[in-house]
């Protein structure tokens, strides 16, 4: 969709997407962003450069605001959505006012990641502004994540189905 945020996970996503994206001008609506690369500053600094609606706080993460640090279970809650039509759902399937992110230690069982806490940070900071998507299905978000083609789309609902003519029209047409 467009103005979308999409993370990516290695080079066969994230260069040739970047590639038409700066070379060829296509598509610079949309932010991608390199999971592995939000372990670094250098990364996450350029969009604070780049694009000054980004909803992440350059405090945040200049001089360092994201490390690998201490984590046990948690389940983080976020503002939901109330705008099923935004997810190509009835009306009849409105979510509920929260949603429940089970966040579980993403390294050696006892700690998380910069990357992970960086898309947390977006997925709160971003308040449903933005739609937000991932070319492959990253484990603790998978119950939130709907496919659509090639992508999944976060979307606030609990093992959301797949729309399947949404599917069918991002693959075929």
């Amino acid at each position: 969709d467009e103005n979308a945020i999409l993370f990516t996970s290695g080079d066969n996503d994230t260069w040739p997407t970047l590639y038409l994206q700066i070379a060829e001008g296509y598509r610079t609506d949309v932010t991608i962003l390199n999971v592995h690369l939000l372990n670094t500053d250098w990364f996450l600094s350029s969009f604070s450069r780049r694009e000054p609606g980004f909803p992440l706080k350059p405090g945040q993460y200049n001089g360092g605001g994201f490390r690998v640090r201490q984590w046990s279970d948690s389940v983080v809650a976020v503002a939901s959505d109330n705008v099923p039509e935004r997810y190509y759902f009835g009306v009849d399937s409105l979510p509920g006012d929260t949603l429940y992110i089970n966040v579980p230690p993403t390294l050696d069982a006892k700690y998380i990641l910069a990357q992970d806490q960086v898309i947390l940070e977006i997925i709160k900071n971003n308040k449903w502004v933005r739609p937000i998507y991932f070319t492959q299905p990253y484990t603790w978000l998978r119950p939130h994540l709907r496919i659509e083609g090639i992508v999944h789309q976060l979307v606030p609902y609990q093992n959301a189905v797949t729309n399947r003519e949404l599917a069918a029209r991002n693959l075929l047409e």
